[in-house]
C-alpha cells in the first residue's frame, strides 16, 4: 500500500508539469496565430515581398516547433519569421519588451559591438573587457564575422541598408541570436 501511495504524488507532480508545459505551448501557438491575424488586419499588404502561402508554410512549421523550444528561441524564430515579410516596420521590437523578461530569458554578451564599413568592432564592454574596446572582431564563436552579419540580417526585419545596420547592432550581442545562426552552441557561456 505504501507503494501506490508514494506513485500516486509523483503520478500527479508528472501530469501537472506536463500539463503546465502543454498549456504553456498552446499560449505561444496561440499567440502566433493571433500575430499572423493582426498582421494581415494591420498591414495594408503584408505579403508584398513574401508570399503569403509560403508566410504560412513557415508559421505552421513553427507551430509545430514550439514544444521544443525556450521562449527565447520562440521569439527569436517569431523575429525570423517576420523577417520575411521584408517590413522593418513588422518586426519583434526589442526596444518595446518588458526588461524584466528580457533579464530572465535573454544572455546578451558582455561586450557592445558595432557594424562599421570596415567591420565589426567593439564599442564598450564591462569593466573586465574593457581592454578589448577598439578591437575588430574578426569572428564570434565558430564563425568568421562576415558570415555571421549574413546570417544575423534574416532574423531581425529591415527594409533598407540603415534598418539592417540597427538591427544589427542588437542581434550581434544577444547569444540566442547567435545560437540560432549556428555562431555558439550554447548561450550561457
Amino acid at each position: 500500500m505504501k507503494k501506490l501511495i508514494l506513485i500516486i504524488p509523483f503520478l500527479i507532480l508528472a501530469t501537472t508539469n506536463i500539463c503546465g508545459q502543454d498549456q504553456q505551448v498552446g499560449v505561444w501557438q496561440n499567440d502566433l496565430d493571433y500575430l499572423v491575424r493582426r498582421i494581415e488586419i494591420m498591414h495594408p499588404d503584408p505579403y508584398a515581398f513574401f508570399p503569403k502561402q509560403k508566410f504560412y508554410r513557415l508559421t505552421q512549421k513553427l507551430h509545430q516547433e514550439i514544444s521544443g523550444l525556450t521562449d527565447a528561441e520562440i521569439v527569436v524564430s517569431i523575429s525570423e519569421l517576420l523577417a520575411t515579410l521584408q517590413d522593418g516596420h513588422t518586426r519583434w521590437a526589442l526596444d518595446n519588451t518588458d526588461p524584466q523578461w528580457l533579464q530572465q530569458n535573454l544572455h546578451l554578451l558582455p561586450l557592445i559591438l558595432y557594424a562599421f564599413k570596415d567591420g565589426v568592432y567593439v564599442m564598450a564592454g564591462l569593466q573586465q573587457y574593457e581592454n578589448l574596446v577598439g578591437l575588430k572582431v574578426l569572428q564570434i564563436g565558430i564563425m568568421p564575422i562576415h558570415k555571421v552579419t549574413a546570417k544575423l540580417s534574416v532574423l531581425m526585419s529591415h527594409d533598407n541598408p540603415s534598418g539592417k545596420k540597427k538591427y544589427l547592432y542588437y542581434s550581434l550581442c544577444m547569444a540566442e541570436m547567435l545560437k540560432k545562426i549556428g555562431a555558439v552552441d550554447e548561450v550561457t557561456q
